[in-house]
């Protein structure tokens, strides 16, 4: 019986000897196939209406510091400071909602047309360009007693980058720009000179 059994276990392992060798040998493609079948359904969820001109896109670096300042019965080198300085490129963009444009704002007057315009907007809240988000110094005490002080720099830094934004001019540069490129644009298609203005 035991003879029987070690017999039969051999066959088996020679049977799958035989097999990998065929299937990894010249010979495979004509015993054996395989073709990857995959199916992908996508659902519509919602979708939104656009029709704002982006003009302007900015690019800001900025430097975040980030530091919990402890004292210990009062005094403050016996606790020690939380320190975390992050760097990172945010972008804002700026737009003309060109959807809010009526019939009242289009005029023609002589042999001008005349247009006014919304006033420019930020597209969306700004964003942190993930590959360009670093931390360049975090002491000990920092990951240790307040590990998520990477996270609540990230976040804070996020919060300010409209503000910084708006503090480098952003929606001045959109106004010179939107009035430039409607100008051109319309000229272009009208052949009568235009004057572009805000509300």
């Amino acid at each position: 019986m035991k003879k029987i059994l070690i017999a039969f276990g051999a066959g088996i392992v020679a049977a799958l000897i035989v097999v990998l060798l065929l299937f990894s040998s010249p010979l495979a493609k004509f015993i054996y196939s395989e073709n990857a079948v995959s199916s992908t359904e996508a659902v519509l969820k919602a979708f939104e209406k656009q029709g704002k001109l982006q003009v302007i896109k900015m690019y800001l670096e900025q430097v975040h510091k980030e530091e919990i300042v402890r004292d210990l019965f009062g005094v403050g080198f016996l606790a020690p400071n939380s320190r975390t300085l992050v760097a990172f490129t945010s972008v804002a963009t700026a737009c003309i909602d060109l959807t809010k444009v009526t019939e009242e704002d289009i005029l023609y007057e002589g042999e001008v047309l005349m247009i006014s315009l919304p006033e420019p907007e930020l597209c969306d809240d700004p964003y942190i360009i993930p590959e360009s988000f670093h931390v360049y110094d975090q002491n000990l005490a920092a990951m240790i007693l307040d590990p998520q002080q990477e996270i609540t720099a990230q976040q804070k830094a996020i919060g300010l980058a409209t503000e910084k934004a708006l503090n480098n001019d952003i929606l001045k540069l959109a106004r010179d720009q939107g009035e430039s490129v409607m100008e051109k644009f319309l000229s272009a298609i009208t052949n009568v000179p235009v004057s572009v203005s805000y509300r």
